[in-house]
């Protein structure tokens, strides 16, 4: 299966981890709000059971960034800073 938009993702990362990094701290990577590919998504929900409550819900917060619009980021941004700092 194709990956959309693959030929624009950035190159540095091997895995989901090395990517899940790259995103949490706000490198710069592409894509950002999406696991870039179907067989890590694939392979991350088949061993799900084996992530923390904690982990699932970082990758979530990640995958759920609203960037439609300035005024959602803004507010995303206000949220990621409150929620790092607690």
């Amino acid at each position: 299966m194709w990956e959309y938009n693959s030929i624009y993702y950035t190159n540095n990362y091997n895995n989901l981890d090395e990517w899940f990094k790259l995103v949490i701290s706000n490198d710069e990577v592409y894509p950002f709000c999406k696991i870039p590919y179907y067989e890590w998504f694939n392979k991350y929900i088949d061993n799900i059971k084996e992530e923390s409550v904690e982990s699932v819900k970082n990758l979530l917060r990640c995958l759920l960034c609203p960037i439609n619009r300035k005024l959602d980021k803004d507010q995303y941004e206000t949220h990621l800073i409150r929620l790092f700092t607690l």
